[in-house]
């Protein structure tokens, strides 16, 4: 049969790969890290094929992937022991790898190994802040309480992992023979010629949702308009009688006691000055 359930299908493309997808999604874990040592970043290339699609190691000299332009990807891959997740259909416990740029290193290290310098003893919450393709996206990651479940080498014996070797899991180890093979298959499905790329802007979707750490209220601030005060009336002199209109010019009505608009400051009214708008693998 080849419909499957949106769900088998998740799992067996997505099954090893840490995922949180909505905003608000969160996930109970225990990062299988005993040290900063353990941490460790790959070269990789992203392919698809009708063999396999995912990430696969750089070979550096003579890479195929390299040779045909692919682009390099510098990732961490964060093995966890997947307690719990917000998604019911999660399945679980189970190892998954969480797929983060180099750009992740900063918080790994403040939220995790700053406090805890062997994580593998604790139980974390990962959080997500930002809805689907919000490239605002941000994280957060919490300790909720120590490791009962089981020390770093039972956990590894149980689930049959030992590292660095399981990150084949994620990313494949692939010799240079048969990268090229892949690739050749990729390059065999795509029989139509290559499209010009041009840059479309992507709709950015924002989350609602605020970080409770940073959980600071916006407050919108009204645009101030500076209020504009009536012209006093000035009352015309009192002209005596013995004078006549010839001998004394009479200034026009409207006109007297009122400056000519080219001597008013506009800047010293205070208007037009600019009022500040307020503006997260």
């Amino acid at each position: 049969m080849a419909f499957k359930k949106m769900t088998e299908y998740n799992e067996q493309r997505y099954g090893n790969s840490f995922r949180l997808v909505n905003d608000q999604d969160y996930a109970d874990v225990i990062f299988l890290y005993r040290s900063t040592a353990d941490v460790l970043i790959a070269d990789t290339h992203y392919v698809k094929s009708a063999e396999y699609n995912g990430y696969v190691q750089c070979l550096e000299d003579g890479c195929p992937a390299c040779e045909k332009g692919i682009r390099v990807q510098t990732n961490l891959f964060i093995p966890m022991l997947v307690l719990s997740h917000s998604d019911p259909d999660f399945k679980g416990p189970k190892i998954q790898f969480w797929d983060r740029s180099t750009k992740f290193q900063a918080q790994l290290m403040n939220d995790v190994f700053k406090n805890y310098p062997d994580p593998s003893g604790f139980i974390f919450r990962i959080t997500r802040y930002g809805v689907p393709n919000d490239r605002g996206t941000r994280y957060t990651i919490n300790v909720l309480e120590e490791n009962l479940v089981g020390p770093y080498d039972d956990i590894m014996a149980k689930y049959k992992i030992s590292l660095p070797e399981s990150y084949d899991i994620i990313c494949k180890d692939y010799s240079a023979t048969e990268l090229r093979r892949i690739l050749l298959q990729q390059s065999s499905q795509n029989t139509s010629p290559r499209q010009t790329y041009g840059a479309t802007p992507r709709t950015v979707h924002q989350s609602n949702a605020v970080p409770p750490e940073s959980a600071v209220p916006i407050v919108s601030a009204p645009q101030y308009v500076a209020p504009i005060a009536p012209a006093p009336t000035v009352p015309a002199a009192p002209v005596p009688a013995s004078f006549s209109a010839e001998v004394m010019d009479v200034p026009t009505a409207g006109k007297v006691g009122l400056p000519s608009m080219d001597d008013v400051d506009i800047d010293a009214l205070g208007l037009g000055d600019d009022i500040p708008d307020n503006v997260g693998f």
